[in-house]
């Protein structure tokens, strides 16, 4: 069970409380000044029975820690941040940012907006792979049926 306690020097810990055969012991996981992504993913990694994310910020709030902001909450802070000083969004973004925030889920192409030069390559070799195996039709030159000539009178 993880539970967060504040240092006499300052600063706090996350710590993980299990039970032996010689009683209750208590080590820690992480020690930090700020709860951030990083603090939680190294206390889940140490962790015998990893504590969810949310709970660990619950639980530095009550503690008094200071936390960081969500990573969606720090994302849409520095988006404001960029358009109040005048710089604007791609129009393509901006529509699926919109949509996204009014509850629209266009997963396939947010994945592709999202996704690494390494995930493209992948999907185009894919596609490439598929069209060489779909059969082509073997078919003879192509002839074209002989146009009626039209006499000069009509």
């Amino acid at each position: 069970m993880a539970y967060i306690v504040r240092r006499p020097r300052g600063g706090f810990e996350v710590r993980e409380s299990t039970l032996t055969r010689k009683g209750p012991r208590s080590r820690t996981l992480a020690a930090f000044t700020l709860l951030s992504g990083d603090v939680i993913a190294h206390a889940r990694s140490r962790s015998a029975d990893p504590p969810d994310a949310d709970a660990l910020r619950r639980l530095a709030v009550r503690a008094g820690a200071p936390v960081a902001a969500a990573r969606p909450d720090g994302a849409a802070l520095a988006l404001i941040a960029e358009l109040a000083s005048g710089r604007s969004v791609a129009p393509g973004l901006r529509r699926a940012l919109l949509a996204r925030l009014q509850g629209a889920s266009d997963d396939d192409s947010l994945r592709w907006a999202t996704a690494t030069d390494e995930q493209r390559g992948q999907a185009l070799h894919d596609l490439l792979e598929l069209a060489d195996r779909i059969p082509r039709r073997r078919r003879g030159v192509l002839s074209f049926p002989p146009l009626a000539r039209r006499s000069a009178h009509g």
